[in-house]
């Protein structure tokens, strides 16, 4: 009869530590899983400001090369280019 109470406690921990190594796999799979999400939602977000960034600048620079633009036709007057005349 003690042997039977024993093997039953035996049994019981047994099954106590199967279900315990069992919920442990599933939390760590879970995170493992949600750290992947967690990175590829940060790659996500980085590609998208890089490309914000690089919009930006494209447009700084475009905006740059037509206010430098008209700053040199502006240069080109007639006035300019008959003063210039002018001179020689």
């Amino acid at each position: 009869m003690l042997s039977d109470a024993e093997n039953e406690k035996k049994k019981v921990v047994s099954e106590a530590r199967k279900t315990a190594d069992e919920e442990y796999q599933r939390i760590v799979a879970d995170a493992h899983k949600t750290a992947a999400q967690i990175k590829d939602d940060a790659e996500a977000e980085a590609v998208m400001q890089k490309e914000q960034i690089l919009k930006k600048a494209e447009k700084e620079i475009a905006d740059m090369v037509v206010d430098a633009a008209a700053k040199v036709v502006a240069g080109n007057s007639a006035d300019a280019n008959s003063a210039l005349y002018d001179t020689f």
